[in-house]
């Protein structure tokens, strides 16, 4: 299954990606229910706190915000808020990958574990970032059959 996603949406992303590089940045996509990223879609972007995680217990957040990332809890909530007020839905979660490829990795299925519960047909997207490009961004989302995440292609487009 496609998505397709507005090219406005992803140059905010990639953005937003190339601002925060070398650290993973992070956040969430709202917009009215579809499978599609329309460009009345709202990308929000979230601070990701790993690094401050990571300084302040570093046995319990081994990875530093290079090879990880959390959402910050206030920020989930305000976009959250924004997308019950509309009647939205989040869409997308969304998250970069420093210097390395758009893969979804064991870290990252386990954190997305049960986002679905909460925001159903929820989809993720990872971008690969390197110094001043963006090289791929591909999306996932779980697929109850099978019981695991699965590859979801994604075009931009205008």
């Amino acid at each position: 299954m496609l998505m397709r996603m507005a090219r406005a949406n992803a140059e905010q992303m990639y953005a937003q990606a190339l601002a925060e590089f070398p650290f993973e940045c992070c956040g969430m996509i709202i917009g009215p229910e579809g499978e599609d990223i329309e460009a009345e879609d709202i990308v929000r972007a979230c601070r990701n706190i790993q690094q401050d995680l990571h300084q302040k217990y570093p046995e319990r957040f081994p990875r530093d915000a290079t090879i990880g990332y959390t959402m910050a809890k206030d920020d989930i909530e305000a976009i959250v808020k924004e997308a019950q007020d509309h009647g939205w839905v989040v869409k997308v979660c969304y998250h970069s990958h420093p210097n390395t490829g758009a893969y979804f990795s064991q870290e990252d299925r386990r954190n997305a574990e049960g986002w679905d519960l909460w925001f159903p047909g929820v989809r993720f997207v990872v971008l690969s970032a390197y110094p001043e490009e963006i090289r791929d961004m591909q999306g996932y989302r779980w697929d109850e059959p099978t019981q695991t995440f699965v590859s979801v292609p994604v075009e931009v487009s205008e």
